[in-house]
Order: structure tokens, then sequence, then C-alpha cells
């Protein structure tokens, strides 16, 4: 090296140092910053030393970890409106590139536009429909943050309401949206072909780590783990379906299960937990299954071309362990357990993700009082964000010691309280109750489908917004007390 060198290589050390010093200082001051361009070898490597010191634990901080604890990294090239055959790259690539990024940032997956109207309808390009809802779904389920570049005046209400709640809040996954395991090396983009994405509801963490948030009140609540990192507080599973290469066959179909999300696998997921049931939904088509194990599956039908499906198809699979709250022997039934399933904001891409945290306590007597009989009851404690209409399903479950067991019907009603404020509305819809749904189908059809045999009340009311403007993280509660009355 000559003299020359030595000192632009001390200049080159200088600027770097300046320009840590300037992120690093700009983010500590929380300040959004997104690094969107020119992922250089160098920057990455840097990142951690940037940004090691927000994760750090502070002396007596609560259980509540920062939405972002990691800077915001860009995971795909620009998003290009006009060219209808660059969006199942994209998407394609904010996935996979996520693989790396997850584990240095919160990868960003840009903006989009809920309308993309003025997109020609060129020959074999999909709708323009189609992609603007793969892109509302695909930002529903990232993990990161959701904006959107409309042109003003041209967005898309009805698409924006199904990602964005009445209070302006939207409802980010706890986790980073990657692709499941089995399609690691597989390619998304070839026909007939439908990558699954998976990603975790709940309260977000720092250390790669999960926690079953489905705790009775006198447990463990706190999610500090032992090497005073934070877990990830997780109420459900998410997975994302996209069909982007085209169907060209009839009757294609896509496998879903449980241990498909990452974290349900896991052999230390529920320790200390009865194995859980799950409960899966479908956006698309409104149908549900309830699956005893993890490693149970279902089967859902993407539409050919011929039947509407298009180019591009895609759907959101909520996977939601069942909460079950043991029941005690009370008066002349022996009752096993409440099973509870926190659905959230029905009409949202993403709707358990309004629920952050659930809790349930020990089972108890309900007195008499003037029109109700003795019964039992359980109540059950939801942290929840956003507005709109939440549901809750519930069914009890009743053994006599001659026969299996059965569900009990007509038998559960709900009270509701949101912030401590009693809740006047709220609707009881028996899934069980068939020829309720043949003769109501606008109340219920449009709900969920697939649950005639299996028991379930839905417990529906509106979920207002929050009386005061709160921080992304803190919660807000809701109780619902579920009583079964003697029959």
């Amino acid at each position: 090296h000559h003299h020359g060198q030595d000192h632009d290589d001390d200049d080159d050390d200088e600027k770097s140092r300046e320009v840590g010093e300037t992120v690093g200082l700009l983010s500590s001051s929380g300040l959004p910053i997104i690094h969107c361009m020119c992922h250089a070898p160098e920057i990455i490597y840097r990142i951690p030393s940037l940004y090691g010191h927000i994760t750090e634990q502070k002396e007596g901080s609560d259980h509540s970890s920062p939405r972002f604890p990691l800077p915001l990294m860009r995971a795909s090239d620009d998003f290009f409106p006009d060219d209808p055959f660059s969006h199942n790259v994209m998407i394609a690539s904010l996935a996979y590139n996520s693989l790396l990024l997850g584990h240095l940032s919160t990868p960003d997956w840009d903006m989009f536009q809920s309308s993309l109207s003025f997109l020609s309808e060129m020959k074999d390009a999909p709708s323009h429909n189609a992609i603007a809802k793969m892109h509302a779904v695909a930002r529903s389920i990232s993990g990161g943050p959701i904006y959107v570049s409309d042109v003003p005046g041209e967005s898309d209400p009805d698409l924006l309401n199904k990602v964005v709640c009445d209070d302006g809040t939207v409802l980010p996954c706890a986790g980073v949206a990657l692709p499941v395991r089995e399609q690691l090396l597989l390619d998304p983009l070839v026909r007939n072909r439908t990558m699954i994405l998976w990603n975790v509801n709940g309260l977000p963490g720092d250390d790669g780590s999960w926690k079953f948030s489905s705790t009775h009140q006198d447990d463990d609540d706190s999610n500090i783990d032992n090497e005073g990192g934070y877990n990830t507080i997780v109420t459900s599973g998410v997975l994302g379906l996209f069909h982007l290469g085209g169907c060209v066959e009839e009757n294609t179909t896509v496998t879903v299960k449980p241990q498909q999300v990452e974290a349900f696998q896991n052999k230390y997921f529920f320790e200390g937990h009865q194995k859980p049931s799950f409960f899966l939904y479908s956006y698309n088509t409104r149908r549900a299954w309830v699956l005893e194990n993890v490693s149970d599956e279902v089967e859902i039908q993407i539409p050919s071309e011929t039947e509407g499906g298009g180019l591009l198809w895609c759907d959101v699979v909520s996977i939601i362990p069942i909460t079950v709250v043991p029941m005690v022997h009370q008066g002349d039934l022996s009752l096993n357990v409440f099973d509870i399933v926190p659905l959230g904001l029905l009409d949202k891409f993403n709707g358990p993700g309004a629920v952050l945290r659930v809790w349930s306590s020990a089972p108890y007597a309900v007195p008499k009082n003037n029109d109700q009989q003795e019964g039992v009851a359980a109540k059950i404690d939801l942290s929840v964000r956003g507005s709109g209409e939440f549901a809750v399903l519930a069914r009890a479950r009743v053994r006599s010691d001659k026969g299996p067991v059965q569900w009990v019907h007509s038998g559960i009603r709900a009270k509701v309280t949101v912030d401590d404020e009693s809740v006047d509305r709220v609707d009881l819809i028996q899934l069980w109750d068939e020829e309720k749904m043949a003769n109501d189908p606008p109340v219920l059809n449009r709900s969920i489908l697939g649950l005639e045999k299996e028991g379930f009340d839905l417990i529906k009311f509106h979920l207002p917004p929050p009386t005061k403007k709160i921080n992304v993280i803190e919660e807000r509660w809701v109780n619902i007390e579920v009583a079964l009355k003697h029959q």
C-alpha cells in the first residue's frame, strides 16, 4: 500500500464510523428508518453491531418488547405497479429473501397499491384485482410495516378494510413470514405449485423462541426467558397460500396442516399444557376444520383458470390452538371442559392477529338469579388490539359415566366486557343448529362454514376503538364469561 491508499482507507473508516453513529442515534430515538436499497455485504455484516444495543433488556422493563426491535430492511426489488408480470416474482422474492434478512432485521415488504385499475388488461396477464389482493394478503402476514402508495382518490376501500381496522390499527404478525420447511428448495413460480408461508400472531419477542399463550391466571405469564431475552408470545399461527404461476389443471388442491407453522412443531412449545386440538379457518372459503393433531391435514381446493381462479390466487388459513378450560363436577353434571377459540376480527385477512394473549380462569359456579338457573362458568381474558366485529367460539363438553363425550347444546350464555365496560349487545349463534343455518344464511353463512358437527356457539360483538390514543403494543382487555346452565 502506498501512502495515498492508506489515507483513503482512513477516510473510508472515518465515514463508516460516522454513518454507524448517525444510524445508531436515529434508531435509538425511535425514528422509523428503512434500509431500502443497496444491501451490500459490508452493510449486512454491520447490522448486528449497529442495532444490537436496541434489543438489550433494560433494568425494570416489563414483558412488552418493542414492536420493531431490529431495523427495517427492504426484502425485494422495487414495487412496479405498471408491470403486471412483476408482482408474482416480487412476492416470491420477499418470502425467500426474508430467510436471511429475518435474522438481521424486520423485513420490509415495501409499499403496494390497493387499486391497480389503471393497468390495461393484457393477454395472459393476471387481473389487477387479483394483483392488489395478493399484495394486501402478503403484507397482512409479513410481520413488517403495512403502507400503501395509492393514487390520491383511487384507493379500494373494500380491500383496505380487510387490512386496516376502523381505528386505523393494523394487525401485523409477531414474527417474520417465511416459506414452510418442505418448500425451502422448491421454485415457487412453477405452474400448479402453491407457495406456503407461515407466521405467528401474539406479542413479538427478540430471541427467536416461542411461548404458547394459553395459560391459567395463576401461571407464569412472563415472556422473559432464562437468558434475559424475550420469547414471542404466540396465540395463533397463520399460513399464507400463494398460487403464483397459474393453474392449468382442474381439481388442484393444496395441503395445509398445523405443523407447517414452525412454532407448533417445536417440542417445547406446548410443554406444561394439555396437548391441544387446532382450529383451522380459510378466509376465502369461510370453511373451518377442527384437527386433533399437529400433523393432521386438510385439502383446500384452488379454482382453475376456467373457474375464475386466474393466473394469481391466494388465501389465508388461520390456525388457532383451542384453549381448554378444565371443568369440575357440578350438580348432576360431570363436566369435562370448555373449549374456547378466539377468532379475533372476522372481516380481516389476519383477524386472529387482534389477539395478543389468552388467559383462562379456573371454573366456578354461577349462582341463581331471577331468570337463570345455577350453572358453571369460565372466564377468558384476551389482550386485544384494533376494532370491528370480534368473534370467539365456545363449546362445552359433557361426559357421562355411561356414554361417549357429547357437546352441550342450547346451554351456553356469555357476558362480555371491554376495558371493564360491559358490552350491551352480544350475539350468540348456534353453529350446530343446522335448521337455523338453513333458514338464516345472512347471519351465519358469511362467517363460518363446516362446523355443524363440532358443537360450537359463535359469540360475536363489536369491539369499539380505544377511547384514547394508545401505543401500538399497549394492551386492551376483553373479558368473556362463558356459562353453562343446568339442563
